[in-house]
């Protein structure tokens, strides 16, 4: 018996999102050094920003409750008494 692949699917999903963010990241960072001020991000770069940064740690928990569970039911498996 194996555990569930859930948490493994959710923690690589989030990679092409990386990818992605760290491009807009960058041309927004380029086209305020362009103009030579500071300028704070755009809402929808802090939400993608946050959603991708928890996406692992959300995937994280979903691999750990699976390892508890799968644990459980081999120590279950194995305490049966026939």
């Amino acid at each position: 018996m194996t555990m569930r692949k859930r948490s493994l699917i959710i923690l690589a999903a989030p990679i092409p999102a990386w990818i992605v963010f760290a491009y807009f990241g960058a041309e927004f960072d380029k086209d305020n050094r362009a103009w030579g001020y500071e300028g704070s991000p755009p809402p929808y770069l802090i939400g993608a920003g946050l959603a991708i940064v928890l996406t692992p740690f959300a995937a994280l928990v979903l691999f750990l409750i699976d390892h508890i569970s799968w644990r459980r039911r081999q120590n279950d498996r194995t305490n049966q008494t026939d």
